[in-house]
């Protein structure tokens, strides 16, 4: 028996250089920008955060009989988020409507504050030494994962932005649509606007609105005529997409293998055979619409090696299988999965010892020059067709 425990703390601090924006501009009826002033400096960002995990481990061993072994082993294990959703600054300011008709501000951000992913492992063995360097194995195993990650949304303001398209003036704006008996859009909402603000070119003000496309057309592309916030203008509210803990799920799976060795003439032969499954996969006939969370990498693995040990020659050639997996379950951004098709590929290492310090070798990767293939919800939706080739290696070692 050997079982152990660690502690691990971990504090965090992310910190960003970010150059705020100054304010939105509201261009046309669904153009916006952000304007930065060239004269304003970054400035820092930083969030702190911390986190505690007890780690404990056992491992037990027990000969059942002089040939038959039996493990069992438990882990608790980590992973840290990657620093990419640590950073602090927000990105990806978007705007493609007035809110006053119910567009909806979006930003992204990091999350400095993310949870490491926890792993509780469990892992049960029996092994068969029946000769020398021979022996059978099978295994199970099961993780059970906390603190995947996910995507949360929240409402946030940014840096004082304010939002235009709500305020005082868009609220009188659209109400000088209505008492004129026209609709109220982006497309009318920003040219009544914009008319209001030009008393010279529209001494009527409201009553000076057509609502011709010509009009439209002129309060649209004059030079100068953007609208930008005044003093008594709303934040403008960001729906912000962040990373966030709240996903869980559970592997499990066993492992059968084998090695033989034919007596004393350095020929053996090993084999396995790996069945994984995981509670939450990709569901195919999910709406495109909806972005979903599923395991990557899942899938079945075999290898078959043939080998040769004797006289310094060492020679070994494995037939390794993969069956389809999961690669990206947000593919381009669609929400479409892609799956890698199931894969054999063959390969080959032949090296010769000179001597205790000299050894060479010569080695082949994918001999048969299998090709790669990713597809979508169903086979015919071909993503790609990679041409992997072959691949030699001819080289030496030489140890001191």
């Amino acid at each position: 028996v050997l079982a152990g425990m660690r502690y691990e703390t971990t504090d965090v601090e992310s910190t960003s250089l970010v150059t705020p924006p100054s304010y939105l501009i509201w261009e046309n009826n669904n153009d916006f920008s952000l304007y930065t002033d060239p004269s304003t400096s970054a400035q820092p960002l930083s969030v702190d955060a911390d986190y505690d995990n007890l780690l404990p481990s056992l491992d037990f061993d027990i000969m059942l009989t002089d040939d038959v072994k039996a493990r069992f082993s438990y882990s608790k294990t980590i992973a840290r988020a990657g620093y990419g959703s640590l950073r602090v600054s927000p990105s990806g300011f978007g705007l493609t409507g007035s809110t006053i008709n119910g567009a909806r501000a979006t930003a992204s951000s990091s999350n400095p504050g993310l949870l490491p992913l926890e792993s509780d492992n469990f892992d049960l063995s029996f092994e068969y030494y029946y000769d020398d360097s021979s022996y059978a194995s099978f295994g199970f195993f099961e993780k059970r994962v906390a603190n995947f990650i996910g995507t949360g949304q929240q409402d946030r303001t940014f840096f004082g932005i304010q939002d235009q398209t709500s305020g005082p003036r868009a609220i009188a704006a659209a109400q000088a649509l209505r008492d004129r008996g026209f609709a109220v859009d982006d497309t009318s909402l920003f040219a009544m606007m914009v008319l209001l603000e030009q008393p010279e070119a529209f001494p009527n003000g409201a009553d000076d609105y057509t609502g011709s496309a010509e009009q439209i057309l002129q309060l649209g592309e004059t030079p100068g005529w953007d609208l930008i916030p005044q003093q008594g203008d709303p934040e403008l509210v960001f729906r912000t997409s962040y990373p966030q803990n709240n996903k869980e799920a559970k592997l499990y799976g066993a492992e059968l293998a084998v090695q033989h060795f034919f007596g004393e003439t350095g020929f053996g032969v090993q084999a396995n055979y790996t069945i994984v499954r995981g509670d939450i996969g990709f569901d195919n006939t999910g709406n495109p619409n909806v972005s979903q969370f599923a395991l990557t990498g899942l899938s079945d693995t075999a290898n078959l090696v043939l080998l040769y040990e004797n006289y310094g020659w060492t020679a070994r050639f494995a037939l390794n299988w993969r069956d389809e997996f999961l690669n990206r379950a947000n593919y381009k951004g669609s929400n479409n999965p892609a799956y890698i098709e199931d894969y054999y590929q063959l390969d080959a290492n032949v090296s010769y010892a000179v001597n205790d310090n000299l050894t060479v070798f010569v080695e082949g990767i994918n001999i048969t020059g299998e090709n790669s293939r990713e597809h979508g919800r169903t086979a015919n939706q071909l993503w790609y067709l990679e041409d992997l080739g072959a691949r030699y290696q001819l080289g030496a070692r030489y140890s001191f």
